[in-house]
């Protein structure tokens, strides 16, 4: 079996792969089965919310640098399930930062 702190790489990676420009918030990982060496897996995000927000400065101020960028909170909910069987075997959620980037 395998640590839950690679469940959250495997995730981290997945966001960070589709959305780079995005700072994490928060995270909340629950594992429901333990992850075994060899088993592939799949792992899923669905955005289920996004709004309209202020600057990361406003969310955390060590974030000052960033006050002039206006940007979006998104939830996201995220899985990872067995390949073979659909077992799921971690579910969670992550709230992050996408900043708007003007044209």
């Amino acid at each position: 079996m395998l640590s839950p702190v690679l469940m959250n790489g495997l995730v981290g990676a997945l966001v960070e792969a589709s959305l780079p420009q995005g700072f994490l918030i928060s995270l909340k990982m629950n594992q429901l089965r333990p992850l075994v060496v060899g088993v592939q897996v799949e792992a899923t995000i669905h955005v289920t919310s996004v709004t309209e927000g202020g600057s990361m400065a406003e969310i955390d101020s060590s974030y000052e640098y960033l006050n002039q960028s206006r940007g979006y909170e998104l939830v996201l909910e995220t899985e990872v399930k067995s390949v073979s069987d659909g077992t799921l075997i971690s579910k969670g959620s992550q709230n992050i930062w996408l900043p708007h980037y003007d044209a």
